[in-house]
């Protein structure tokens, strides 16, 4: 079965180049201002965004709603992107099996949804801190396991677009 969105994997990392790939596109797409903000659901949102991860890491997301908000006005396709970018490194930065929680809460000023990705990792080296949403930036993996340095990019470059933004509140040795 080939994944629409991702293609095919292969033993190169093939799906994740297109992956990669694919989402720096509709970055750049959206950047022509071809997007469209309409009322969306906030659980299918969290739903598609969990969905999107590999089958197995799926029981690690815990979704904890602190808000009632039902619904949002956003580009749902460009938020999943973000919220699938920030899944993805939550689950490869943290030891295998612990969870990833996915808090949704909201704020009266500014008006917003609010989406916090909390993870169990060892936390982001201080060296990146400074450039951390910028293209090109990687971490390191315990894994050694190479990135493109694109996903904390897409997922600033996204929340920009929909009058966002993307921000990191907390690094330390558990979690980030």
């Amino acid at each position: 079965i080939v994944d629409p969105v991702f293609g095919a994997p292969n033993a190169h990392g093939g799906a994740e180049v297109l992956g990669a790939i694919h989402g720096y596109a509709i970055v750049l797409y959206a950047d022509s201002g071809a997007y469209s903000e309409i009322a969306s659901d906030v659980a299918s949102l969290l739903a598609v965004a969990v969905g999107d991860m590999p089958l197995a890491e799926r029981e690690r997301v815990q979704i904890e709603r602190v808000a009632e908000t039902r619904t949002a006005s956003m580009d749902m396709g460009l938020i999943r992107l973000a919220l699938r970018n920030l899944l993805a490194n939550a689950l490869r930065y943290s030891p295998p099996g612990a969870p990833v929680t996915l808090r949704v809460s909201d704020s009266d000023q500014p008006l917003a949804l609010v989406i916090d990705v909390i993870d169990q990792g060892s936390g982001i080296q201080p060296e990146l801190l400074p450039r951390l949403f910028e293209r090109g930036t990687r971490g390191r993996h315990a894994s050694g396991r190479a990135s493109h340095g694109l996903g904390l990019y897409i997922v600033r470059r996204v929340l920009e677009l929909q009058g966002g933004r993307a921000e990191l509140v907390a690094t330390g040795e558990r979690g980030t």
